[in-house]
């Protein structure tokens, strides 16, 4: 566990409490950040070239360096390109303290003042982890990781073009300039990679030097003397991934986040479906957006975390009209669950006022229904309407109404065949079928039919609530539910399903049971799930990807396997760490070779 940031605020600025050391410089913090870094990185000039893709940045701080690098972006960027970020912070700044920061910069230019509240609008909590926030209309794009730079850096994956080294001063917090970052920067390092960092200190010159890189002292800003200007041998070259002719099987939620990031990526996509859109396990009335709650600091229960933030954001910039509701009380079905609760909050995944742990009495005047026991509060949980979803987010894509039934090689592209025609050439396929993906691949795939019911209570229920099942707000109606049938011979809505739903709710909220009206309606759909109860991502063949085994927290888990998926495929920085990657990979539930 890191810590948070604790300041003392100044004419100057602030100070960090913990280093003692300053934020920006009290000659001009916006100036120093366009000197020190935007110009020993050789922007904007660098920005034509299309091999400038990611940033990576030591010290996140009030987010400065950030706005100063966005602002050049909006005026310098080449049609079409993009620019991703990442910046580690190991102290992390609350959002009004980065506000109050962010007014001492409007004087010196006012569009600094609407980025700053664009900026400060996904601001990430004060929890660790990498922490996603986006502007696709801009082609810009920001993942802050409240981390020891070390192991973060260790875990990257993808090429990095410049260099930001913006921590505190060496002597004051000596953990951002350890020798082992200089290493892992020689190994990430993009040809010609440019370095700018404020200080000259011996130690970062030899480290940076012993590393690889060609180490320059500049005249410095403001009152500082010198500076080091550093780079990483060879030339700039260009790196164009291009756009990319993507066939994604399967419209359900997972091939709708494929679809969209894919074109909005640049790339030209074609989405097979058998059926209508969300015609699968996708289809029911709502659904929650809702955190896998693990104990640990694994790989994980980072990525559950960062998966379920990643999916909020995505929603809420993506398809917010599909949203119907927000806020979630999971249920303690026993004491054990109760320690549980408190033992989650231990852990620095999640920030104050993202999960907190309500007594029986608080959680019954949340829900307004009565509580037996205590339960977790999380009210960024979205309540999600998936079929609204995923029209919104295939809109702009072509679509066939085929079933895909294999495909083929077309020199050195790939043709999907239905039953009638063939379809392409295309670069890559994206298999998103469902339990579809065991009749194509050699991956093993458990279908698990599910039903839910939709009935009206005597007073409409103001949030969801979980416990093993589910019951979800929809206008005057509630969603509960839902069955787990893996011996099932056709997939239908039965008064059996009704009947095991309404049970399991009168269980866990009797008084809520009481006055629900008889379902008046339901669904029911096939989940597709793995062995090992972890979805599966990545590269199956060269060409192939799998994004499945969803089971029951598609709409959490579907947003960033989606985005990993489109980050290979366009040689871009990927969400996920390479450890995360490692645990949804294809090859750890693929039954036999797969052939090409």
């Amino acid at each position: 566990m890191l810590g948070k940031a604790d300041l003392i605020w100044t004419r100057s600025g602030p100070i960090s409490r913990q280093t003692g050391d300053v934020y920006y410089s009290a000659e001009g913090g916006l100036a120093e950040a366009r000197d020190v870094f935007l110009r020993a990185c050789d922007f904007p000039e660098a920005f034509a070239n299309q091999a400038l893709t990611h940033v990576v940045e030591v010290g996140f701080g009030t987010g400065l360096n950030i706005l100063a690098l966005w602002h050049m972006w909006r005026a310098h960027r080449p049609a079409g390109h993009r620019l991703h970020v990442t910046s580690f912070e190991a102290y992390p700044m609350a959002r009004n303290d980065a506000a109050r920061a962010h007014a001492d910069f409007y004087t010196l230019d006012p569009e600094i003042e609407t980025l700053s509240q664009q900026l400060l609008a996904q601001w990430p909590p004060q929890a660790d982890g990498r922490h996603h926030l986006a502007w696709p209309e801009e082609g810009f794009s920001l993942d802050v990781l409240h981390q020891d730079v070390v192991p973060g850096l260790t875990f990257l994956t993808g090429a990095v073009d410049a260099w930001f080294l913006d921590g505190f001063a060496p002597q004051k917090g000596p953990e951002a300039w350890r020798e082992d970052i200089y290493k892992e920067m020689a190994r990430l390092s993009a040809p010609g990679a440019p370095v700018g960092t404020f200080t000259v200190a011996g130690a970062v010159r030899r480290g940076l030097a012993a590393a690889g890189f060609t180490v320059t002292k500049v005249p410095g800003f403001g009152r500082k003397r010198e500076r080091l200007e550093a780079r990483w041998p060879g030339p700039l070259a260009s790196r164009p991934a291009g756009a990319k002719s993507v066939a994604v099987v399967g419209a359900g939620i997972a091939g709708a986040c494929l679809a969209a990031q894919l074109h909005g990526a640049g790339h030209n996509v074609t989405v097979f479906e058998a059926d209508t859109p969300a015609s699968g396990a996708s289809g029911n009335p709502v659904g929650l957006v809702s955190p896998r709650l693990d104990r640990g600091d694994g790989a994980l229960p980072q990525s559950y975390a960062q998966a379920w933030r990643y999916a909020t954001g995505f929603y809420n910039r993506h398809c917010p009209q599909a949203i119907s509701g927000r806020g979630l009380l999971k249920l303690a079905r026993s004491d054990k669950d109760g320690d549980r609760f408190h033992g989650l909050l231990q852990h620095w995944r999640y920030a104050d006022g993202e999960i907190s742990v309500l007594t029986a009495q608080e959680a019954s005047a949340r829900a307004q229904t009565p509580i037996a026991m205590s339960a977790l509060w999380l009210p960024e949980c979205l309540h999600l309407k998936p079929v609204q979803a995923i029209a919104l987010l295939l809109r702009d894509v072509p679509r066939v109404k085929a079933q895909v039934t294999g495909w083929q090689r077309a020199g050195t592209h790939w043709q999907v065949a239905t039953a009638t025609e063939t379809h392409g050439p295309f670069d890559v396929i994206c298999l998103a079928n469902g339990v579809d993906l065991g009749k194509l691949t050699d991956l093993e795939i458990m279908p698990s039919m599910g039903q839910v019911s939709v009935a009206r209570p005597d007073h409409p229920l103001p949030v969801a609530l979980s416990w093993g099942g589910y019951v979800v707000p929809l206008g005057t109606d509630v969603v509960f539910g839902a069955t787990h049938e893996a011996e099932f011979k056709t997939v239908a809505v039965t008064p059996q399903g009704h009947t095991h739903n309404q049970h399991t709710l009168a269980e866990a909220l009797p008084a809520l049971a009481s006055e629900l009206s008889e379902p008046h309606t339901g669904r029911a759909g096939v989940r597709a799930t793995t062995r090992h109860r972890l979805p599966i991502c990545g590269p199956l063949a060269d060409g192939i990807y799998v994004l499945g085994g969803l089971g029951s927290r598609g709409l959490t888990f579907a947003p960033i396997l989606a985005a990993q998926i489109v980050a290979e495929i366009s040689g871009r920085p990927q969400p996920l760490s390479s450890e995360g990657v490692r645990h949804f990979h294809p090859t750890r539930f693929v039954r036999a070779h797969f052939p090409d």
